[in-house]
């Protein structure tokens, strides 16, 4: 690619495309990464919404009778269910600003999210 890039004066995926393919190769490459990206990133949440869910739970037990309210008759995994929601929703706002960064330098941290 870098090969490719340097030879057709393009910068990225789509440059190189339209450059060797036409216009028709470019957009075909941009929705491409559109879909690998968006599903990268539901591959992200199922990983954090997994991990993170039993951790917080565990650390925090008293957060299961938040979810179990006046009825006093849920299994535990609606209870889970019922937590996985809200602990995706606050994970993915503590992570939001680091992937509105105009480089990618700030997305480095994110690996400690998922781990």
């Amino acid at each position: 690619l870098c090969s490719c890039a340097r030879r057709t004066a393009g910068k990225g995926y789509s440059d190189v495309a339209r450059n060797a393919f036409g216009q028709s190769a470019e957009v075909a490459s941009t929705g491409l990464l559109f879909m690998l990206l968006l599903l990268i990133l539901v591959a992200f949440m199922v990983l954090v919404k997994d991990i993170w869910t039993g951790v917080v739970l565990h650390i925090f037990p008293e957060i299961k009778d938040f979810f179990t309210g006046a009825d006093e008759n849920l299994d535990e995994d609606t209870i889970y269910n019922k937590a996985s929601d809200y602990v995706l929703i606050v994970v993915l706002l503590l992570v939001s600003p680091l992937l509105f960064k105009k480089d990618l330098y700030a997305l480095r941290h994110t690996c400690y999210v998922g781990f």
